[in-house]
């Protein structure tokens, strides 16, 4: 296994994963970490001291580098270019204050791991020793001293001592607990209220669901003559109509005119075969390929090539190959799969190269630019036409709109022009040869006419001010329709009679009015049960029968007194669920698994996704705040960013943090809170 780990492919591995310690930053935009309080050489100069332990120049030179490739990063750069620029331009990039700052916080928020009881036990460093071994490619059933040998190896390569790396990453471990600690108290807080959210809109909608049950009952036995005219008496309000207006227009859409087209197959036929391209499709290769530097000069490919060429004549695997001799800068991921391309997609000596290959066989070494591409085709789909059979739907609709288009613009001139000749909108309807529509009564305020469409908001205000009578100067496009639009009618506010529909629509409204007090009653009933028997017998035999002798109406009486459950489909707005699922961070894998999975099913339900993180994730609420590694601040970025710069802030103001930086250039040091 450490034989296989010494491969090219191994150390390419392990370089990835140096690039991982020093580039990748924590989930919080501060995660950039350093190996600080180790002691260092003697020989080298401190940068800073806090608390007593100081910060090296070796420290700081190493953390100026995390910073300059968290910068690439941002910016859309690999991380391989910080490794091209010199000091001076690093210092540049990463100023010293900067650097210095960034790691006297790492300090600060180490040195509060440690003091906050969030330090590493050693079961825990050994596993992240393991994690940083998986990263670099050794198997997680590995054995100890596998991952010891596989560690020194990373160490080695990243220029340290195995405990200087060890230290490096408790120190970084420390700096991301203690910062999840320090956003802990809003997620706790944010989660927190989400469930109590949750656990009353859960009730809340059982007792809603059950009033509208129990209400048609109620209706028909409860409810009498005298109650539904005192509340027609004491409610007008709810039974005054407002102004309304019924609109008139002419209109032409598309679909009117469509019905009058006649595109024959002539037609379809004569524009199939002047557009014949359009409906062709280029050939298609899947292919693989090895790429060998070269010359722009070169005449003939390098002798390497030739040996690839035999190799895979012999059987070697393709991949393999390229692995080991491709200086494509993707070969890492793709062991030399080039993927499909169109031939349009292709380089022309490429497709020459390609035309007559079967599946399995290779090109000759192709020069292009200053490099030899080696291609061999997996499986090729020859250049095909759409027959017209095919093609005769679309090339038909496609008139068929280009007709439409031009008619709609021909009659959009028309109306415009029948708008300045006729003022009567009778005459102008039979001028456009159209017959008028009329709306049901709509708001004033209205921007949807029922029949017609939504008014464009350019012209909202202008309908509104029709006077009764009047038409507007101008076409409404509505859609894919034109229109001419006069205000009708007005009806004045006027208030419904109490007539046998109101009587009946009155009658339902009492019964809910009735149900719902009945409803809270229950629920006040369940409180003061709860109350007086305590929160542990609040879900006994006893709780029932207390809610009853509180006054709770049968009708609701199970509902207010059934422990919190799963609700089923009864909730539909789950978009809440996914706020709480990214709010769990490193829960355990297989109930964080079992949140996601709801989430993203059919059955996703926000009772129940509550429901399962406090019963099965965190059932303890006292013991809340021992989860703090296992939550993740429900807040936006730029409040993790705040609430860090805050807490730092209020570290460099406690006067218990002895701070002193030192002047890089090897002046004396002063002292910072």
């Amino acid at each position: 296994m450490l034989d296989a780990m010494r491969s090219q492919k191994a150390k390419k591995l392990i370089a990835w994963v140096l690039v991982l310690i020093v580039g990748v930053p924590f989930i919080f935009y501060y995660g950039w970490n350093q190996a600080g309080g180790q002691q260092g050489p003697l020989a080298l100069p401190k940068a800073a001291e806090v608390n007593g332990a100081a910060i090296y120049i070796d420290e700081i030179m190493r953390l100026r580098q995390e910073l300059a490739v968290q910068m690439a990063q941002q910016s859309g750069l690999p991380a391989q270019i910080v490794q091209q620029m010199s000091p001076d331009q690093l210092r540049q990039q990463v100023p010293d204050d900067l650097v210095v700052e960034e790691a006297i916080r790492n300090e600060l928020l180490a040195q509060t791991a440690i003091r906050t009881g969030l330090d590493l036990a050693p079961a825990e460093q050994q596993a992240v020793i393991r994690a940083l071994t998986m990263q670099a490619g050794l198997p997680a059933e590995a054995t100890a001293q596998e991952v010891t040998q596989v560690f020194a190896m990373i160490a080695q390569q990243s220029g340290m001592s195995t405990q200087q790396l060890v230290d490096y990453l408790v120190h970084q471990e420390r700096r991301n607990r203690a910062a999840k600690a320090i956003l802990f108290p809003q997620a706790r807080t944010s989660i927190l209220e989400l469930w109590q959210a949750y656990e009353e809109r859960n009730t809340r909608y059982r007792l809603d669901c059950a009033v509208f049950r129990v209400a048609p009952r109620l209706a028909t036995e409860e409810v009498t003559a005298a109650q539904i005219e005192q509340h027609y008496r004491e409610n007008q309000d709810l039974y005054t109509v407002g102004e309304k207006r019924i609109y008139e227009w002419v209109s032409v859409s598309e679909s009117d005119i469509r019905a009058t087209l006649d595109v024959t197959d002539e037609d379809v036929r004569a524009h199939y075969d002047s557009r014949i391209r359009e409906y062709s499709a280029p050939a298609v290769f899947e292919l693989s390929q090895i790429i060998l530097p070269g010359t722009p000069d070169d005449e003939t490919p390098p002798a390497e090539m030739a040996d690839i060429i035999r190799a895979l004549e012999q059987g070697e695997d393709f991949g393999d190959l390229a692995m080991q001799h491709s200086i494509s800068p993707t070969v890492e991921l793709d062991r030399g799969n080039f993927g499909t391309r169109r031939e349009d997609q292709l380089a022309e000596p490429v497709v020459e190269a390609l035309a007559g290959l079967a599946s399995g066989e290779l090109t000759a070494p192709i020069h292009l630019g200053s490099e030899w591409h080696l291609y061999r085709l997996e499986r090729a789909t020859p250049a095909s036409v759409r027959s017209f059979a095919e093609a005769s739907p679309e090339v038909r609709m496609h008139l068929e709109q280009r007709l439409i288009s031009q008619y709609m613009g021909e009659r959009e001139d028309e109306f415009n022009t029948v708008l300045t000749e006729y003022t009567s909108f009778e005459a102008l309807a039979a001028a456009l040869n159209l017959r008028s529509q009329v709306s049901e009564p709509v708001d004033t305020d209205a921007t949807y006419i029922p029949g017609l469409g939504t008014i464009p908001e350019a012209l909202r205000q202008r309908v509104r001010g029709l006077e009764v009578g009047e038409t507007l100067p101008e076409v409404i496009p509505v859609g894919r329709t034109l229109a001419v639009l006069r205000l009708a009618e007005v009806r004045e506010r006027s208030v419904r009679p109490l007539n046998d529909s109101l009587r009946a629509e009155i009658r339902l409204r009492v019964a809910q009015q009735l149900a719902r007090e009945a409803a809270e009653d229950a629920a006040f009933a369940a409180r003061q049960a709860a109350i007086t028997l305590g929160d542990r017998q609040a879900s006994g035999e006893f709780f029932r029968p207390a809610v009853v002798a509180a006054g709770a109406s049968p009708d609701f009486e199970e509902i207010v007194t059934e422990p919190f459950q799963p609700i089923g489909d009864e909730i539909a707005e789950v978009g809440i669920i996914e706020n709480l699922a990214q709010s769990l961070y490193y829960s355990p894998v297989e109930h964080l698994s079992d949140v996601m999975e709801i989430v993203s099913g059919d059955q996703s339900t926000a009772g129940y996704v509550v429901w399962l993180v406090r019963e099965r994730i965190t059932p303890d609420l006292s013991s809340f705040y021992a989860d703090v590694l296992n939550v993740r601040a429900n807040v936006s970025a730029e409040n993790q960013n705040r609430l860090i710069e805050e807490w730092f802030a209020d570290q460099r103001a406690d006067r218990t943090n002895q701070i002193v930086r030192h002047d890089l250039s090897g002046g004396s040091g002063r002292a910072g809170r």
